[in-house]
């Protein structure tokens, strides 16, 4: 038998896969609605045991090991669709949701609340970026700043000067007891800033940061399950609103969200400093040593995982660091220390220093 011939049946038997993965979906997508009107768990243990113990059973034993990685992650597939299936059908899918920035994150919220089934409008500064959030379906309308909104929940999905400048400018355009939030990565000066402005405009505002994301920024990046499985943070203060909060923390698993996390704006941007912006300093900082240009044949999966998110939207960025320079000045010197120390063990040849600094590391990661 020739190559092209093993291969046009491989063609039929990925496409043979690919509908019944589709079907197996749809049947799962079924048991998450049917689990939410009971309250039942999502996880099965006993279930997960027969399912894997069937299809190995069907296979020879020189395949066992990569059926039970495929199904590890059909199954977690399945689960997050039965969740968000089940959070989906106890929405409240007649909120009309708008949506300001149409970039990954903003782009990603209009595409997750589609598929979750709400009405989404949108406003993007660059017009083929809403002509294709319209073409594509994801918005039905174009929001415009200088009109009324009809929206019950809107999201402003920009940079945080922008944000800032964006809501101080266009407050009127949403009407009176609307819930407004952003999504910006640092909280204390935005929950302040915009919170006042919502306030003495009878909006009530909740502010947000999304805990996904990729290292691209624009529409033709954003995807409708970035958010499946992910956290979402809420840091409201003692002027917000139970009901809103209680309609955004809703609104946010029916995107795909697994975890709505609470905590203040301070906290948030404490930990935010450790969790995400030092990983991209550091990351963008490894990136420009000048042995770079010769490392062609010589990367593997470390190089790329600690360059993956050196590609970053350098304004926006921008704007983050210097909006967290205390919390992330800490966390850059605490840094810097510890290469410090395991710089001088190596200068020094000392193996014993290095071992326990090295170690010390390790045992922190695996404790996680």
């Amino acid at each position: 038998m020739e190559i092209n011939e093993i291969r046009n049946k491989i063609d039929k038997l990925d496409v043979n896969l690919a509908k019944l993965y589709a079907e197996r979906i749809s049947l799962t997508d079924k048991i998450g609605k049917l689990k939410a009107k009971t309250d039942s768990c999502i996880t099965v243990t006993d279930r997960e045991k027969d399912v894997y113990a069937n299809v190995t059973s069907a296979v020879d034993c020189d395949v066992k090991k990569e059926v039970t990685e495929l199904y590890d992650k059909i199954l977690s597939a399945s689960k997050a669709r039965q969740r968000i299936s089940g959070m989906q059908a106890n929405a409240n899918i007649s909120l009309k949701i708008g949506i300001v920035g149409l970039g990954l994150i903003g782009g990603s919220i209009a595409k997750a609340a589609r598929r979750a089934g709400y009405v989404c409008y949108g406003y993007d500064i660059d017009k083929s970026t809403v002509d294709a959030a319209v073409e594509q379906g994801v918005i039905k309308d174009v929001l415009f700043p200088e009109k009324k909104w009809d929206c019950d929940l809107v999201f402003v999905c920009l940079p945080p000067q922008t944000t800032i400048d964006f809501i101080s400018k266009n407050i009127k355009s949403l009407k009176v007891g609307s819930i407004l939030c952003d999504v910006c990565g640092i909280k204390a000066g935005i929950v302040d800033a915009v919170g006042k402005i919502a306030k003495e405009n009878g909006i009530f505002y909740v502010g947000t940061h999304p805990m996904a994301g990729r290292e691209y920024s624009k529409f033709s990046s954003s995807l409708e399950y970035l958010f499946d499985g992910a956290s979402m943070i809420l840091t409201p203060t003692f002027d917000t609103n139970q009901d809103a909060f209680n309609t955004v923390s809703e609104f946010a698993k029916t995107l795909g969200f697994e975890r709505v996390i609470v905590t203040s704006p301070e906290r948030h941007d404490k930990l935010i400093a450790y969790t995400s912006q030092l990983a991209h300093i550091v990351s963008n900082a490894y990136i420009k040593s000048p042995t770079q240009k010769s490392r062609d044949g010589f990367c593997a999966g470390s190089y790329y995982d600690m360059t993956r998110v050196a590609r970053i939207n350098s304004a926006m960025w921008t704007d983050l660091f210097l909006g967290n320079s205390k919390n992330l000045i800490f966390e850059i010197e605490n840094f810097i220390k510890n290469l410090k120390e395991i710089a001088e063990a190596i200068a020094g040849n000392d193996g014993a220093k290095l071992n326990l600094l090295l170690e010390s590391g390790n045992i922190i990661k695996k404790d996680e």
